[in-house]
């Protein structure tokens, strides 16, 4: 059995990228929102990767990817349309946030 240490981190690089990347993306346009986005449709891409490479039953890891991919395409759209239909107004939670640390929101 080979070791998952190499897939698991391949993972967290691309995935803390991506969100890091859209986070840039969320100061440049003043809107946090768009983070929640790609971390809802981030769950999908993991979940197709593992069942690409990963070991095991292939119809269980095609199962999985599939259940997986259902959910967080429901996120990942449903968080999309709340952002769109808010945009360029910010979610008022990150409003606040953003607010209350001034300075120090970008940490």
């Amino acid at each position: 059995m080979d070791s998952i240490v190499p897939q698991l981190l391949l993972c967290w690089v691309v995935i803390f990228t991506v969100i890091n990347l859209t986070f840039g993306l969320s100061q440049k346009i003043r809107n946090a929102g768009i983070v929640d986005v790609l971390w809802g449709f981030s769950f999908c891409a993991v979940a197709n990767f593992f069942a690409l490479t990963g070991e095991g039953d292939e119809t269980r890891r095609i199962f999985l990817a599939v259940a997986t991919s259902l959910w967080s395409g429901r996120l990942g759209i449903y968080l999309l349309m709340r952002w769109k239909a808010l945009h360029p107004i910010e979610d008022k939670r990150y409003a606040e946030l953003r607010q209350k640390w001034g300075a120090n929101a970008n940490l």
